[in-house]
């Protein structure tokens, strides 16, 4: 008698992941138009990214930002396609004066960002799924994405690096080592968060479980990569984040700041959130070491932050681990399931 399931997904099931999918695509339209707004009325202070974009095409001869925008430049790249897009004019926009070059790497680099945005839900929905969660619980996946995106600078490249550490997460997770290593040497030009945050997460683990120094060391190894070239190609701007004194500085000296009503609202509020969600997912489920790796991995891109004068940019900061969270909320909830497809059970050594 043939006992055997065919785990192959069903007609109705691939059309409830489709409609789902295409609802997160719509919830998530009035981002773009939000941040595409900010940027060009300057509504808000944020990392203008555009004369970079700008000076990349060769569209500009204005001097370069400062070191570490320059040496995020993969995630400026991936915008130079989407500058040759129709320019979206509002009359407030109209209005406000800017070139018409401004406008159209204004309008790339944040509709980049948003397809970042929406990119990561929807990863994370599939992943879910691919799990063996139900529908419901891979949406509370996207869903938790989505909202917690808010808590970025969608102005920026926040989306784009949170995108990729969501990526370098799963691909351990399915042992896909080889992309593992070609994205985390990507990450020395995407962001340098990314790899602060992987060495954080995966040494804590890489001490507790052997299976994780692979991981481990090549966060590590990537992210001397991104100092040694911080150090080698030196650029005007933020020369005291290579520099362990000042850095120190910056720490014993945030007493004037780090407690004041307006901290408490943008920084320790973000990192409470993501502790909270942690700890709602560990008390229905069986907690291994991701749940210390995670709250220590976020814990010190906090104290990192401070040490980097974040200053009231520390939530956003820790913010970019929300991906962390979201992996340990699939395993968990895969762990339950008793893993019926031989894919879900708990990694190796964290059962």
């Amino acid at each position: 008698m043939n006992t055997s399931v065919d785990s192959s997904p069903q007609p109705h099931s691939v059309r409830r992941d489709l409609i789902w999918i295409l609802a997160l695509v719509f919830l998530a339209v009035p981002d773009f138009f939000d941040t595409y707004r900010l940027m060009v009325l300057k509504a808000v202070s944020y990392d203008d990214y555009a004369p970079l974009l700008l000076r990349i095409m060769g569209l500009t001869n204005d001097p370069l930002p400062a070191a570490r925008y320059v040496h995020r430049i993969l995630s400026i790249v991936p915008a130079i396609p989407f500058y040759f897009l129709p320019v979206l004019h509002f009359s407030s926009i109209q209005e406000s004066g800017v070139s018409q070059q401004y406008l159209k790497a204004s309008q790339a680099i944040a509709l980049v960002s948003w397809l970042s945005v929406v990119a990561a839900s929807v990863i994370a929905y599939c992943f879910a799924r691919r799990r063996s969660l139900s529908a419901t619980e891979a949406a509370i996946a996207s869903l938790a994405s989505l909202l917690l995106s808010r808590f970025l600078a969608l102005t920026g490249v926040d989306a784009i690096a949170v995108l990729t550490v969501l990526l370098l997460v799963i691909m351990e997770i399915e042992k896909w080592q080889i992309g593992f290593v070609l994205l985390s040497c990507a990450s020395i030009v995407i962001n340098e968060k990314i790899l602060i945050l992987l060495a954080l997460y995966y040494g804590y683990l890489a001490i507790h479980n052997r299976r994780f120094r692979f991981n481990a060391v090549t966060a590590m190894t990537c992210f001397l990569g991104y100092w040694l070239a911080r150090k080698g190609f030196r650029l005007p701007g933020g020369e005291f984040e290579t520099q362990g004194g000042s850095l120190f500085a910056n720490l014993l000296h945030a007493g004037g700041w780090i407690l004041t009503p307006r901290s408490l609202i943008l920084n320790f509020l973000p990192f409470s959130l993501l502790i909270c969600l942690l700890l709602w997912v560990a008390t229905s489920a069986h907690a291994d070491d991701r749940l210390p790796a995670t709250c220590i991995a976020l814990s010190a891109m906090f104290v990192v932050s401070v040490a980097a004068n974040g200053w009231f940019n520390v939530g956003r900061v820790v913010m970019h681990g929300y991906p962390l969270v979201i992996a340990y909320y699939v395993i968990c909830r895969a762990a339950t399931r008793g893993g019926t497809d031989g894919k879900v059970a708990v990694p190796d050594g964290l059962s």
